[in-house]
């Protein structure tokens, strides 16, 4: 199946075109900032809805700064349910299994619950952006099927996600924004393009 568009492209793109160096720092500035962290979770929303709507690439600018400012409590919201609040029971449960004397077990646990929870958020984000509707966020069966349908190509560019995102996290805005900047826009296009494979079959 040849349906997938290439991450190191998406990478290519995004990182490393100067023209979107500007529009990468404000984001990754905000993202250190409590607070205004919520305008680099507005932008990240409206980016992955630009890809899901047109498929356009091109960071957009930062403006209608009310509008980021919504979209943020949204992506908040999403994000607090479908990755932060598990990923920290994951690490819980990791240090009580490294506290048991299994440390490599609970290692692996915390590496593949985060690797599973960041897939099961991009896809939460998309249905919901899809719907434009909170309650989506309720159908997590519709999630987990979406996630199932879309893990195979999604594990390298998952693993490069969580490496990066370990290897970076002292400068956590520098991880938290590039790193679900590139990994949620991936996602993102793999749905869409999926959709579109899908509706071409039929």
């Amino acid at each position: 199946m040849n349906w997938k568009p290439l991450f190191e492209e998406l990478c290519f793109r995004l990182l490393g075109e100067r023209a979107s160096w500007p529009r990468l720092l404000v984001g990754v500035v905000l993202s250190f900032i409590p607070g205004l962290n919520l305008f680099a979770f507005g932008y990240l929303d409206r980016y992955t809805r630009q890809i899901r709507a047109t498929g356009d690439l091109e960071l957009p600018a930062w403006e209608d700064w009310g509008g980021l400012f919504a979209d943020g409590l949204k992506f908040l919201i999403a994000w607090l349910l479908y990755w932060l609040s598990p990923v920290l029971v994951a690490a819980l449960l990791s240090q009580l299994l490294g506290q048991a004397g299994l440390g490599l077990v609970g290692t692996v646990f915390s590496t593949v619950a985060t690797l599973a929870f960041t897939l099961l958020f991009s896809c939460a984000l998309y249905r919901m952006q899809s719907k434009n509707d909170f309650r989506t966020l309720r159908e997590v069966r519709l999630v987990f099927g979406m996630a199932l349908a879309l893990w195979k190509p999604l594990v390298l560019p998952l693993m490069a996600f969580y490496g990066f995102y370990i290897l970076v996290f002292p400068l956590y805005g520098l991880s938290f924004f590039l790193g679900f900047l590139l990994i949620l826009s991936y996602t993102v296009l793999c749905l869409r393009t999926l959709e579109q494979h899908s509706r071409r079959s039929l």
